[in-house]
């Protein structure tokens, strides 16, 4: 296991906690006191946006979640009707290496791997009714090692996030209508640890409905970005050392995901949305501005990898609704 790349990792998980209850705070104090207007109009759609893999077939995709396993690039699939699938980049190709179906990939919200004494594993988020499981890679494929122990079945599991403390592993798992869990790896399997009221009341945040969040420095400036699921702006708060204070207002109306990301020296940041396009933004010196788009939006979530330092790059797009999930090459240089 890269310790190195777990403590980081680690920082990032509680940076994000502390300035998600921050951001709560201040979201039910203060509203939005300066909009900017409407984002400029994109020239050309699909800029930068090469595309070198579709899935074949329409499977209602929740994300995708890159990793490497002994040197290989792989990428899971989640998806919500179909089977989840696994592909791994051979040579310049995205081809298939295993579907995940019958009682372990179907109906998945997220995917998370992590590796434990040298055994990879890959964690399975479920929708309601359905048990969470936990698979290890045995030989060429993963199988099936533990269920997920939760109180209530019947509630949807949206996310996981590993980390870990003091070189134990510990598994996050986020869900929507009862408290989160934290399971703590106890040698052989995972066991629940602590639970977390995380449970959303609308009233209480204001309605403001957030539901993804992106931390990230430029300049040494801490932002967060805000994906929010209604009629108005996302916004980007920056930290003033007290409390965040809103930078930019992103007019994206109904967003389903953020993902700030750097590819070739410059910071950018990419919004799905239920509305025609899905964008991407790069940072002009002391905002964002949209640089590029998709031709299509209703997708739900961008995720973002490189297979070298100075590239290539890649975003994959996982769609939710009407068309198949796709990969592309990004261009950067074309943006700098």
């Amino acid at each position: 296991m890269d310790v190195g790349r777990r403590s980081k990792g680690l920082r990032v998980m509680w940076a994000r906690l502390a300035a998600g209850m921050v951001l709560i705070w201040h979201l039910g104090l203060q509203g939005c006191d300066s909009i900017l207007g409407p984002e400029p109009e994109v020239e050309e759609f699909g800029l930068g946006l090469q595309s070198v893999f579709r899935v074949p077939f329409d499977s209602a995709d929740r994300g995708w979640a890159p990793f490497v396993m002994n040197g290989t690039q792989y990428l899971a699939l989640a998806a919500e009707i179909l089977d989840s699938m696994l592909y791994e980049l051979d040579a310049a190709s995205f081809q298939e290496v295993q579907r995940l179906g019958g009682d372990i990939g179907n109906r998945v919200h997220d995917m998370v791997y992590f590796e434990i004494d040298g055994a990879s594993y890959l964690a399975l988020a479920s929708s309601a009714g359905v048990e969470p499981k936990i698979c290890r890679w045995e030989v060429s494929q993963f199988v099936e090692y533990q269920i997920v122990p939760r109180q209530d079945p019947s509630n949807r599991m949206t996310d996981l996030e590993d980390f870990v403390i003091d070189g134990v592993s510990y598994l996050g798992a986020a869900m929507t209508e009862s408290p989160s869990y934290v399971f703590k790896w106890n040698g052989t399997a995972f066991e629940e640890f602590q639970t977390i009221p995380t449970r959303h009341d609308a009233r209480a945040l204001d309605a403001q409905n957030a539901v993804d969040l992106a931390v990230f420095y430029i300049n040494d400036v801490l932002y967060l970005a805000v994906a929010e699921h209604r009629e108005g702006p996302a916004r980007i708060y920056s930290w003033r050392g007290s409390d965040f204070e809103v930078a930019q207002s992103i007019d994206a109306t109904y967003t389903h995901s953020v993902l700030a990301f750097v590819a070739g020296g410059v910071n950018f940041l990419a919004l799905t949305t239920s509305g025609q396009h899905n964008r991407i933004y790069a940072w002009r010196g002391d905002k964002f501005e949209q640089v590029t788009a998709t031709e299509y939006g209703h997708s739900d979530q961008w995720s973002f990898f490189a297979t070298g330092d100075d590239g290539p790059y890649y975003l994959a797009l996982a769609n939710f609704q009407g068309r198949p999930s796709e990969i592309f090459e990004f261009d950067p240089t074309l943006f700098q």
